[in-house]
């Protein structure tokens, strides 16, 4: 694969009730890739269907359940007790079952994870040779050294020193639904050990992290994607925050 593809990236897409933002996320990201298909999902939220007569190749999927990954740091001011571990455990499995079946579904070598504040603004490319497990942001969020070192014991594996795997980041299909046993594995037996001694690990921006790098996969930080929340040079803005039904603070890097 050439270094600047722009073939097999499907867009995934999970929204809830910004119906504003949810269509214009979309229409940013067919303006562009039209050939690009789109997999947007409710996660027991607004009816959305209507968004698939509008462009071509969009899939859609209603979820009855919530599993509230947009409002993960709510979890944090909850006791880390084993009822709510198993709790966790059980979100974090069926939201790795729901990820599947959209790779599944879109059948593209890459999927880039939308978001109600991601605005694309041109082709979205690959901007690295040979395989890797997700390709983003290099954050401020780095994991203290004892959970690196827990993880290292677990896993055998080197666990990416920060997190923040949101908006914006692209996926490897193939290594995501080929390890999926491995991932459940993880999650039933590892992920309550690291989440004893990290909070914030039920955030969806640590969590997958975890998973891709729990076998060993490899994150690239893409040149491609800002985190500024203002339109810019960059193909891929998260934090873009105009369509949001109300005023949301927009997130400033240092």
């Amino acid at each position: 694969m050439d270094s600047d593809s722009t073939m097999n990236v499907g867009g995934w897409h999970y929204c809830y009730n910004e119906d504003l933002a949810t269509e214009k996320a979309l229409e940013s990201f067919k303006l562009h890739n039209p050939e690009s298909p789109y997999f947007l999902a409710s996660d027991g939220g607004n009816d959305f269907s209507y968004l698939t007569e509008r462009w071509d190749s969009v899939f859609y999927k209603h979820y009855q359940k919530n599993l509230g990954y947009g409002k993960a740091k709510r979890w944090e001011d909850i006791p880390t007790t084993p009822q709510r571990i198993r709790e966790e455990v059980e979100v974090i499995s069926e939201w790795v079952d729901r990820v599947c079946e959209c790779m599944l579904t879109l059948k593209t070598d890459y999927v880039i994870k939308m978001e109600d504040d991601v605005l694309i603004q041109g082709k979205i490319k690959i901007p690295y040779d040979g395989e890797f497990g997700m390709c983003g942001l290099k954050t401020g969020n780095f994991y203290p050294q004892n959970v690196l070192d827990k993880f290292k014991e677990l896993t055998g594996n080197e666990l990416t020193p920060f997190w923040g795997a949101a908006g914006g980041v692209i996926y490897n299909t193939k290594l995501f639904v080929n390890n999926i046993d491995k991932f459940k594995y993880f999650i039933e037996n590892y992920y309550p050990e690291i989440k004893k001694i990290h909070i914030s690990s039920f955030a969806c921006d640590s969590f997958v992290m975890m998973l891709y790098s729990s076998i060993g996969a490899e994150y690239k930080v893409n040149p491609d994607l800002t985190d500024s929340g203002a339109s810019s040079h960059h193909p891929i803005v998260h934090n873009f925050k105009k369509y949001y039904s109300q005023p949301k603070e927009i997130y400033s890097p240092n």
